[in-house]
């Protein structure tokens, strides 16, 4: 990650998008919760440390994280949407995993947004 970049981030805004599905013997169940963040820092791996308005510290890589308005925009007009998924299994067959996460894209951040 480059100079360059950790200026074009650095104490913008963003909105995260958090999903939690859970399966269990009543079926399927799930939320998204958004969260505002401001981020706060860029490390040299690629790495952004969000804290939400709640100050709670969330690290995101930068690849996931979308700018919301056109190319072009100044930098200081620039904000910035990600998302996370988190999958519970309460009762997985024998090779299944209990959990698993993943990123969302900016397609399904934005039709949580929407």
């Amino acid at each position: 990650m480059g100079p360059d970049a950790y200026w074009l981030l650095v104490h913008r805004p963003a909105t995260l998008v958090f999903r939690t599905i859970h399966f269990d013997k009543a079926g399927e169940t799930g939320d998204d919760r958004v969260v505002q963040a401001e981020i706060a820092d860029v490390a040299a791996d690629g790495t952004a440390l969000l804290v939400t308005r709640g100050g709670i510290p969330v690290r995101v890589p930068v690849a996931v994280l979308f700018p919301v308005h056109p190319a072009g925009t100044p930098p200081e007009r620039q904000s910035y949407v990600g998302g996370h998924e988190l999958v519970r299994n309460f009762h997985p067959a024998r090779d299944e995993p209990r959990a698993t996460s993943r990123w969302l894209s900016r397609a399904e951040v934005e039709e949580v947004l929407d």
